[in-house]
């Protein structure tokens, strides 16, 4: 399930789903990270996700929602980890 983005995207249109997933992820662990949204993404993970993949106009279905969930959890995970390392 894939289609074109609003502008959020830059109206993209995404060759596959793996390809709107791919920048998904990154856009999502981007946002979180330029705009400090940690502590909103941990608050509520889900509705995190669902907010912005509403946001760029895309709909996923429930498992690729989990998945993303999941990707992007990971990186908080891992980027977390890192920052306390390196203080």
């Amino acid at each position: 399930m894939y289609q074109q983005t609003n502008q959020l995207a830059g109206g993209h249109v995404f060759a596959s789903a793996a390809e709107m997933m791919a920048w998904l992820e990154t856009a999502i662990t981007e946002n979180i990270w330029n705009n400090k949204d940690q502590h909103r993404f941990e608050a509520d993970p889900y509705a995190y996700v669902v907010n912005f993949v509403a946001a760029a106009g895309l709909r996923l279905d429930d498992s690729q929602t989990g998945d993303m969930q999941r990707r992007v959890q990971q990186w908080v995970e891992r980027r977390y980890t890192d920052d306390l390392m390196e203080e």
